[in-house]
């Protein structure tokens, strides 16, 4: 009996048990995790939202949009990479 007092709490394998400090750093873990999920979750959920509501504009606008566009990289390539 006093040996077992001595070893303090130990499991059936003889690993000692979790203390309280182990057991607040996973419950400190966990909740930090669910948070930076429900964050993401929100993030994921906005951004389809945004394109929901910004595709149709952008589809009627690209007959404008797609030359300016292209106008615009050729000129910045032009810039950027000179030949000569």
């Amino acid at each position: 009996m006093s040996e077992q007092s001595r070893q303090g709490r130990q499991t059936v394998y003889g690993e000692p048990a979790p203390t309280s400090h182990k057991a607040v750093k996973v419950l400190t873990a966990a909740t930090i995790g669910a948070g930076l999920s429900l964050l993401s979750g929100l993030t994921l959920t906005g951004t389809v939202m945004s394109l929901i509501v910004v595709t149709p504009l952008l589809v009627l606008c690209s007959p404008v949009l797609v030359p300016v566009s292209i106008a615009l990289f050729l000129a910045f390539a032009g810039f950027v990479f000179p030949g000569g």
